[in-house]
């Protein structure tokens, strides 16, 4: 079974969230043992739960036991730590400094959205905190600070916006081409696994094989130049008439077509309708017009059974159609 951009972004912010619990927890122990050095016991104390809970965290990752609410109780113990280190320590005291990370680590744990969403509220509330909790008397120097902290925290955050959007534009892009194939853009054989068992659980479904007749002949008389061709225009026939998403080429000549929810009866009418407008279209290129025709092998889907049965059914009763005569669909041996 492949992997889908769904499960590849889940994998990466498993990976991310396990390194941040661990660089949490270890930071979180240091500045406990420096507050508490110092006597700031409500730090300390909020630094020592939020190493402690990240060290749970991380154990669990390591076991393997990842649950959702566990990026977004992380997350928010780091912002409410930051947060509150920093209203304490002031606008010289460097910790502010801390809250740049906020737009980037949004992104990566959760995405655009809520990377938008958060970053923007984050901004509003944080300003608003080192604003009133200020130690400097200079108004002038506490607004020139603070106009800097929202300029980096701008950029950060621009930046930030730009990567998650290019990495789901890239992440788009690999899966499509590791789903499609390369010569007809149909779906190919590892995207008809992954829709199968996707619509095994919602859909009645049959499973259709299709096969041009006499294809290697065309190859070896036109040359393979024109066989591609008609590979391409036969596919953008069959994906018009039929639908993009339920056609996949599984190689060579052989294209499988998937039913969902049809009666008998129809499936019949779309499948003769198909074979038929086949049969009286032209293929070729600008310098050559040639004729095809297909034959067809039909399986239906029981509950439970494998793709891989379906498959071979629906082969068995292709190579039916092709002792008959060709240019024709099986239904039932």
């Amino acid at each position: 079974m492949g992997m889908t951009g769904k499960d590849t972004t889940e994998i990466l912010r498993r990976r991310i969230l396990r390194g941040l619990t661990l660089i949490i927890a270890v930071a979180a122990a240091l500045v406990t043992l420096a507050n508490a050095l110092k006597s700031y016991w409500l730090l300390a104390t909020l630094d020592l739960f939020l190493c402690l809970f990240c060290t749970v965290i991380a154990w669990h990752h390591h076991k393997g036991h990842y649950q959702q609410w566990h990026s977004y109780a992380v997350m928010f113990l780091y912002i409410l730590a930051n947060s509150v280190v920093s209203s304490y320590g002031g606008l010289l005291s460097g910790l502010p400094f801390w809250l740049l990370t906020f737009p980037i680590l949004l992104y990566l744990l959760f995405g655009k959205r809520v990377g938008v969403v958060c970053s923007a509220a984050l901004l509003l509330i944080e300003v608003n905190i080192l604003y009133f909790n200020t130690q400097i008397e200079n108004t002038d120097a506490v607004i020139s600070i603070l106009i800097n902290f929202v300029l980096a925290y701008i950029v950060i955050w621009v930046i930030s916006h730009s990567y998650e959007m290019s990495r789901k534009s890239n992440e788009k892009k690999l899966v499509n081409l590791a789903l499609r194939d390369a010569l007809t853009q149909t779906y190919n054989r590892l995207a008809l696994q992954e829709h199968f068992s996707q619509y095994l659980d919602k859909d009645v479904i049959s499973v259709a094989l299709l096969d041009i007749d006499d294809f290697k002949q065309i190859n070896d008389k036109f040359g393979h130049d024109v066989g591609d061709c008609v590979l391409l225009q036969l596919s953008k026939l069959v994906r018009k008439t039929i639908g993009d998403d339920q056609v996949y080429r599984i190689g060579g000549e052989e294209f499988v077509v998937l039913f969902k929810g049809c009666t008998m009866e129809s499936l019949v009418h779309i499948i003769e309708t198909l074979r038929h407008t086949i049969q009286h279209t032209p293929f070729g290129n600008d310098t050559l017009t040639i004729n095809i025709t297909i034959s067809i092998g039909v399986s239906e889907v029981q509950d439970g059974t494998p793709l891989s049965q379906h498959l071979k059914q629906a082969d068995e009763r292709l190579y039916c159609a092709k002792r008959k005569g060709k240019n024709q669909a099986v239904f039932k041996r």
